[in-house]
């Protein structure tokens, strides 16, 4: 049995550094974040389609899903399908039912949602520059709303790593 976590958070919030930095330092499986990579194969990566979300919720959850048969260890995935589910309802005012139902039949330990307190670095498929603390806020009323348990990671990277470290040592890792 995996312990699961998700980590979770505005863009440019440090999810990604995060999740190397676990994945490094305990030697723990990561599952990347597929949507980069599927928008950057369309023709123009900046414009997409609600369908494109619904596949990209798919990928991310097929991705994990297969990692996670292959493992009995610590799991870690850099966003999952809240996040899917946040983009669709900012982006287009709802979310489609299918992405609501891979949302529903995700499973997480724990969620790290990381602070949109360090700054923002630009990158062609980063929208929401001022709007990080807004976006941050939604994904902390889903955390409350659904009963996930979560963590906010925040601070410099360095005093994040170091939380992380004891946070690790209480799941005696």
């Amino acid at each position: 049995m995996s312990y699961k976590i998700a980590v979770i958070g505005p863009e440019s919030s440090g999810k990604t550094t995060l999740t190397e930095f676990i994945s490094k330092e305990f030697d723990v499986v990561a599952v990347e974040e597929c949507a980069r990579e599927y928008l950057l194969n369309l023709d123009n990566p900046t414009i997409y389609s609600l369908d494109d979300l619904i596949e990209i919720a798919n990928i991310q959850f097929d991705k994990f899903e297969r990692t996670q048969s292959k493992s009995n260890n610590i799991i870690i995935s850099d966003t999952e399908i809240l996040t899917v589910k946040i983009w669709a309802e900012d982006k287009y005012g709802y979310c489609p039912n299918e992405i609501n139902e891979l949302f529903s039949k995700q499973s997480f330990d724990i969620y790290l949602l990381c602070k949109p307190d360090i700054e923002w670095e630009y990158d062609i498929l980063r929208e929401d520059k001022d709007r990080r603390d807004i976006i941050f806020n939604i994904y902390r009323n889903y955390c409350i709303e659904f009963k996930l348990k979560y963590i906010v990671i925040e601070g410099d990277i360095e005093s994040r790593n170091e939380f992380l470290r004891k946070l690790f040592k209480q799941l005696n890792y």
